[in-house]
C-alpha cells in the first residue's frame, strides 16, 4: 500500500510533467519541480538546477533568492556553488536587492571566497550602516582573516546599535580576546553570566580565557566545572576542563 506521501509526490510529479510539456521553460514549472525534489531530498538530481532556473523564460529575483536560500539548507558544496549561481543571478536582476546581495556574500563566504563576500559586504555597509547582519559577517570574515582590530571595531558598531544583544557581546569579547584585549573580554563575559548563569557558550568560553591570558586556573576549573554540570558529556567543555588541569598540575 502506498504512503500518504507517496500518492501526494506521484500526483503532484504528475502535475508538473504535464505543465512541463505546454512549456518546459516556464519559472513557475522549474520552481515547482525543484520544490518537489527538495521535498523528497533527492539532492542529486538538484546538481545542475541553476541551469534550469537561468534558461526559464521569466526572470525573478525573489523566486531565484527562495531557491538558492533551500539550496543553503542542505549539507552539500555542490548545491552551495549551484546556490551561488542562482544568487548571481538575482543580484543580476535585481541590483538593489538587498536580500540577494547579503545571500550571496553568506553562500560565497562558506563556499571558500571569502574576498568576494567580504567585497560585497562592504560595499552593502555603505548603504546600510547599521545593519547589524552584515556587521557581524563582515567581522567574521576579518577575523578569519586575521584582521582581528577591524573586526573589534564592527562589533563594537553593532553592540552600540544593540547593546542587549548576547550575540553581538560574544562576538565583541571573542574578537577582543583574539586582539590581545583579554582584560575587556573578561569583563563583557563576567556581565554576560550576570544575565545568563548557565549558558554554556559564555562558560567555556570565559573558562578559557582565565586559564589561557589570566593564568586562573582555580576560578577557569570552577567555571568549566560549572558548565559540566549542565552538560557532562560534552566534548568541547571536556576539552576546555582538560587543558585546565593539564596546566593546573604543571
Amino acid at each position: 500500500m502506498k504512503t500518504y506521501l507517496a500518492v501526494y509526490f506521484g500526483s503532484a510529479e504528475q502535475k508538473i510533467e504535464q505543465a512541463a510539456q505546454i512549456n518546459p521553460k516556464t519559472l513557475s514549472v522549474i520552481h515547482s519541480r525543484f520544490l518537489l525534489l527538495m521535498a523528497q531530498k533527492k539532492y542529486d538530481e538538484l546538481s545542475q538546477i541553476s541551469a534550469a532556473y537561468l534558461s526559464a523564460d521569466e526572470k525573478n529575483a525573489s523566486t531565484l533568492v527562495a531557491a538558492a536560500s533551500d539550496l543553503l539548507s542542505v549539507d552539500s558544496t555542490e548545491l552551495k556553488k549551484e546556490a551561488v549561481k542562482l544568487f548571481e543571478q538575482a543580484v543580476k536582476i535585481a541590483p538593489a536587492s538587498k536580500a540577494a546581495q547579503i545571500g550571496l556574500a553568506t553562500t560565497l563566504y562558506q563556499t571558500g571566497e571569502a574576498l568576494r563576500a567580504a567585497s560585497i559586504y562592504e560595499k552593502l555597509l555603505e548603504q546600510y550602516p547599521n545593519d547589524i547582519q552584515i556587521l557581524i559577517n563582515l567581522a567574521r570574515i576579518m577575523q578569519d582573516n586575521n584582521q582581528n582590530k577591524e573586526a573589534v571595531t564592527l562589533l563594537e558598531r553593532a553592540v552600540k546599535i544593540v547593546p542587549a544583544s548576547k550575540a553581538v557581546n560574544i562576538a565583541l569579547a571573542t574578537a577582543l580576546y583574539q586582539t590581545g584585549y583579554a582584560r575587556r573580554a573578561v569583563s563583557i563575559y563576567q556581565e554576560l553570566l550576570g544575565q545568563y548563569p548557565d549558558d554554556i557558550q559564555i562558560l567555556n568560553n570565559l573558562a578559557w580565557i582565565m586559564q589561557d591570558s589570566n593564568q586562573n586556573y582555580e576560578t577557569a576549573l570552577k567555571l568549566i566545572n560549572r558548565a559540566l554540570d549542565i552538560l557532562p558529556d560534552n566534548a568541547d567543555l571536556l576539552d576546555t576542563k582538560a587543558v585546565i588541569l593539564a596546566k593546573y598540575q604543571n
